[in-house]
């Protein structure tokens, strides 16, 4: 391999993990949440679309928003350890749901609810059980493809 496609390379792979640690610094810094979530939680692993691998934290929903709740610290297995991914979320988020599209959507043979936050380019999904049980309890529905 020639130096400057090694160079090349080198410089898109900084490139892309400086704009998914500004995505994700942004989300923090838009949508940080102080308060008490008094609605139902729901612990499962939710995935960004530009991650290799999936959070666990709690979720939760009401009618004005989409809760990403963090998880008590939980012990990890040294191969277990996620590195980036379980770092990422040290507070708690609240997104209103003006700002957020959903979808039901199919990834590698399983059914999913896909969230988007368009304003900000940041795309994220989780199992479609726990999804249906969010929008349920937002009283929010999944939109009919036509």
């Amino acid at each position: 391999m020639s130096p400057i496609i090694a160079i090349a390379v080198f410089v898109m792979a900084a490139a892309l993990i400086l704009w998914n640690a500004a995505a994700m610094r942004r989300l923090k810094t838009d949508y940080g949440y102080d308060g008490k979530f008094q609605g139902k939680r729901y612990e499962c692993v939710l995935r960004f679309a530009n991650l290799e691998s999936g959070i666990w934290c709690f979720l939760g929903a009401d009618a004005s928003a989409f809760y990403l709740l963090t998880t008590p610290a939980r012990r990890w297995s040294w191969w277990d350890d996620r590195g980036v991914a379980n770092q990422i979320f040290k507070m708690d988020l609240r997104i209103p749901w003006s700002d957020l599209d959903w979808r039901e959507k199919r990834i590698l043979f399983k059914d999913c609810i896909w969230f988007d936050i368009p304003a900000k380019n940041i795309h994220f999904y989780l199992a479609k059980d726990v999804g249906d049980k969010l929008l349920a309890d937002a009283e929010r529905k999944v939109p009919v493809a036509i």
